[in-house]
């Protein structure tokens, strides 16, 4: 959130501790104060937060995908009988997608776990990855060389586009109307709308892409 810095170690116990640091003035942080309480175990799983940083998911021992806020305090667990592949916060933080290694689909949640649509129109031999843009109802979807963007209200597909090398990341722009990638040695920044590119340069190696919060960087 705008002034703070959360911090998440995973020491060799397993167990997760989260501080939170003042950026202005810059403050110390006592060593081991903790904002979980004792007992919180962090598996070696996925762990998300929402942009605001007022909440999380998380998987169990059990592969149960939990919404929590940051003190601890449990929200929901997703009613799911298939094993979760993935997941990810909407961008304005009120929705959550998950994926499952079994079926080509992604479900849509409200972040008290209830659920809202589940997206089947996506096929590929590869896994799926998929995060949600938010603003404009987009649903995104990766695996490997392909992402497509479907429109969550009508199910309708809006663009697809295809490439002959992995897409090594994609990051959203803050306001939900741009998808970066990070694909063929380049950095691709393209409307979330109608696919169009909106500018592209050379970047070979990059592996890892991210959007700055004002979207000017």
């Amino acid at each position: 959130s705008p002034g703070h810095l959360l911090i998440l170690g995973q020491p060799e116990n397993n167990q997760a501790d989260v501080f939170e640091l003042n950026l202005h003035p810059v403050t110390e942080v006592p060593a081991g104060q903790r904002m979980l309480p004792d007992g919180f175990i962090l598996p070696d799983q996925r762990l998300e937060f929402t942009t605001d940083a007022s909440r999380m998911a998380y998987l169990d021992s059990g592969g149960q995908l939990h919404l929590s806020t940051l003190s601890g305090e449990q929200l929901a667990v997703l009613p799911t009988n298939d094993p979760i592949y993935g997941f990810a916060f909407s961008a304005d933080g009120r929705q959550l997608v998950t994926t499952s290694p079994e079926k080509w689909e992604a479900t849509l949640w409200s972040v008290d776990g209830n659920f809202i649509a589940r997206m089947d129109d996506f096929e590929t031999a590869a896994p799926i990855y998929a995060a949600y843009a938010g603003y404009d109802s987009s649903l995104v979807w990766i695996a490997r060389a392909t992402a497509q963007v479907d429109d969550v209200q009508s199910g309708q597909t809006r663009f697809s586009l295809h490439y002959t090398d992995f897409i090594t990341d994609f990051a959203f722009s803050a306001d939900g109307a741009s998808l970066a990638l990070a694909v063929e040695g380049r950095v691709q920044l393209v409307d979330l709308q109608n696919g169009n590119e909106r500018w592209s340069a050379d970047a070979p190696g990059v592996y890892s892409i991210a959007l700055s919060p004002d979207g000017l960087l």
